[in-house]
């Protein structure tokens, strides 16, 4: 026996695939509903969500045309971003956890101030040190945000940030001022005594030697002169004349 052909009943449903066809490529192709709206951000810090969603979304992005190799590339881009993971998460929402540079010092530049990180990677500049430890007198002709300060002195750049670090864990001293000057390291401890690291080599062993060196000018009650530990034999100490 022939089966019948349900010429009336296939003609719907080529109707039909015609339109769910046509509704899915009207909503892939004609509303938002994949764009990307919403961005969540963890493990930051100083960086907040919209600062991420106006840099990663400046142009329209799609959950399934977008490139994320290119994404990833732009989010390592972000001065302020060291390192970073993106997840699309269906259908219109981007998970980011980074890992973010910190600012550990503040470069005086031109009257104002480069936020460096451990690597030397300018985080941002400001106005003011922005509560960093301060690093006066480095000179150099350019910066890029985002990159490394490179030069033929950056060692004496990394010397100066090395005892920025061992002060700040030195409690008998308040911030005293850090300033290059000749490529060579200078510490003013107040308005009368300073010391010389010279380019700061060996800085942990000087930096207990002039801490030897000035725990005893305390205790003798001097307070004026400059403490020499820019050499890897004694420290001297030059009193200046009354």
């Amino acid at each position: 026996m022939r089966r019948k052909t349900h010429y009336v009943r296939n003609f719907f449903v080529l109707i039909l695939i015609g339109v769910l066809v046509y509704m899915g490529y009207y909503v892939y192709e004609k509303t938002d509903v994949f764009i990307i709206k919403d961005i969540s951000v963890m493990g930051n810090m100083r960086i907040t969500e919209d600062e991420l969603k106006d840099y990663l979304l400046t142009d329209e992005l799609h959950f399934f045309k977008l490139n994320q190799y290119e994404l990833d590339e732009k989010l390592l881009a972000y001065p302020k971003v060291k390192t970073g993971v993106i997840k699309k998460v269906f259908p219109d929402r981007l998970e980011i956890v980074v890992d973010e540079r910190m600012p550990v010092v503040a470069l005086e530049w031109s009257e104002q101030y480069l936020l460096v990180d451990e690597e030397l990677v300018v985080v941002e500049v400001a106005s003011s040190t922005s509560g960093y430890y301060p690093i006066h007198g480095y000179k150099f002709e350019n910066f890029n945000i985002g990159c490394e300060i490179k030069d033929n002195h950056r060692y004496i750049l990394e010397n100066a940030m090395f005892l920025a670090f061992m002060i700040m864990n030195y409690d008998a001293l308040e911030q005293p001022a850090i300033t290059i000057e000749e490529n060579k390291i200078f510490l003013s401890v107040n308005d009368n005594l300073r010391v010389e690291f010279g380019d700061g080599d060996n800085m942990e062993e000087r930096f207990n030697k002039m801490v030897g060196v000035y725990e005893k000018l305390q205790e003798d009650g001097i307070y004026s002169g400059v403490i020499k530990v820019f050499h890897d034999g004694y420290p001297t100490f030059d009193p200046f004349e009354e």
